[in-house]
C-alpha cells in the first residue's frame, strides 16, 4: 500500500505519524529538499516498487543519496518517502485481509527483530 495513504489514514483516527516528504525521482534524477532535516529515515513510498536496501537511518544528504542511489539502480523512477528519524521501541504488526465488505484482524504481534531480505 502507499504509506502516504497509510499516514493520512492513521492521522485521520488520530494517531501520531512521523513527519515526512516524498520524493518522486524520473529517470532516476531526484531533488532533495533544502529543508529536509537530518537524521531521516528513507523508504520506497510503495513497497513492492523499490526493496529494503535504502531503509537505514541517514545522518547527512551524502547517506541519504547512497541509500537511495541504491534502489533507483533497478527502479528509476521508484517514489520515496523521507521521514524523520524516531527511535523506535516497541513495533507492532497486523495481520489481516478485507474481502471487500468485512475487514478481519485476527492478531497483532511485536515484532523482536528488523525485517531483513527479500
Amino acid at each position: 500500500m502507499d504509506k502516504s495513504l497509510q499516514k493520512k489514514y492513521a492521522s485521520e483516527l488520530g494517531l501520531n505519524v512521523a513527519k515526512g516528504c516524498i520524493i518522486k525521482p524520473c529517470n532516476g534524477s531526484y531533488d532533495i529538499p533544502k529543508d529536509l532535516t537530518f537524521p531521516c529515515f528513507p523508504k520506497p513510498l510503495i513497497s513492492f516498487k523499490g526493496n529494503k536496501q535504502c531503509m537505514k537511518k541517514c545522518n547527512n544528504e551524502k547517506e541519504l543519496r547512497e541509500a537511495m542511489d541504491k534502489v533507483l539502480m533497478f527502479q528509476k523512477d521508484c517514489p520515496f518517502e523521507i521521514e524523520e528519524f524516531i527511535s523506535i521501541e516497541k513495533e507492532y504488526a497486523t495481520l489481516g485481509f478485507s474481502d471487500g465488505k468485512s475487514i478481519v484482524l485476527p492478531a497483532m504481534i511485536q515484532l523482536l527483530r528488523d525485517g531483513s531480505g527479500s
